[in-house]
């Protein structure tokens, strides 16, 4: 069973966000990315848009009543850093674009921090293997 309807995707990218930034969908897990400038900064499960949270931005969604993305995987609850966007600010075009600028943000320092975190990995060569002759 889909996770989204394609109507909602669409009205989410063209009609919500799409007046304020290019975003564009991409098909994953059984729902949806949805990137801007290349950054992931939203999901779309069950029909329900998600934007990417940071501890700043997750604190301010909190006031409106937001909740963040949960899944139950190896018999525990998971929570992502990325929150419910609310009735009430899918109907406010101002408050819509304040989110989606902090979920962008969010997910640029997000990116940075991994890509951060990857240059600092050691670049080990994989042991070589023996032949059968070393053997």
């Amino acid at each position: 069973m889909k996770k989204y309807s394609e109507e909602f995707v669409e009205y989410v990218t063209k009609d919500l966000l799409g007046y304020h930034a290019e975003v564009v969908a991409r098909r994953m897990f059984g729902g949806y990315g949805l990137y801007h400038q290349g950054v992931m900064f939203a999901l779309i499960v069950n029909n329900e848009l998600y934007f990417k949270a940071d501890v700043e931005a997750a604190g301010y969604f909190q006031t409106f009543g937001s909740e963040p993305f949960t899944y139950e995987g190896k018999g525990k609850l998971v929570k992502l850093s990325y929150w419910t966007v609310v009735p009430d600010v899918l109907e406010d075009s101002t408050e819509l674009k304040k989110w989606m600028d902090m979920a962008c943000a969010a997910a640029v320092k997000a990116k940075q921090k991994a890509k951060a975190k990857s240059a600092k990995q050691p670049k080990t060569k994989p042991p070589k293997a023996k032949s059968a002759k070393s053997r």
